[in-house]
């Protein structure tokens, strides 16, 4: 390609023709006189150095990329490791709460065998006694509601139960 005219500037041949270019340097004083031409190896020098650089900033940054990403990694890693040793102690933890009840269940005693048709307050060794209590003390009221209607059904079932026995 050829200058505008009148630039002052040195043509230029294309890509083929870069490496023949030469740079100028600015000198002491800011006169286009005082600029001096570089020689084909400090200009080769200084694109040693230019590339050298970029490739040192990009591997740094490749260094970066790989040591986040490690860090990630381990960071699951340790976290999955953390998630399972949790669950293998909370497994071990309700086998034994497992075993214990097993164990607890074994050692009851076996449960009295009432008569059907006997109410559940003749059980009781004393039932006036105990209802006596219970009326007494206002904070157990809703209990000995609660037991009151338990007795009720019961009695209740128990009776149907007698009946359905009497039927066959």
């Amino acid at each position: 390609m050829k200058p505008a005219r009148g630039s002052g500037r040195t043509s230029t041949q294309g890509p083929r023709g870069a490496a023949d270019r030469n740079i100028l340097i600015a000198g002491k004083s800011k006169n286009k006189g005082n600029w001096k031409l570089l020689t084909k190896s400090s200009l080769l020098a200084l694109e040693n150095m230019l590339g050298l650089s970029v490739l040192t900033v990009l591997s740094l940054k490749n260094k970066e990329k790989e040591e986040s990403q490690k860090h990630l990694i381990l960071s699951s890693v340790r976290a999955s490791r953390y998630k399972i040793n949790k669950d293998e102690e909370e497994e071990s933890q309700e086998f034994q709460f497992l075993q214990l009840s097993e164990q607890m269940v074994q050692c009851l005693p076996a449960l009295l065998s009432l008569p059907a048709n006997k109410p559940m307050l003749q059980i009781v060794p004393n039932p006036p006694a105990v209802i006596k209590v219970l009326q007494m003390t206002p904070i157990l009221e809703d209990v000995r509601t609660f037991l009151e209607l338990a007795h009720k059904k019961v009695d209740a079932v128990q009776a149907a139960h007698n009946d359905c026995s009497a039927m066959d």
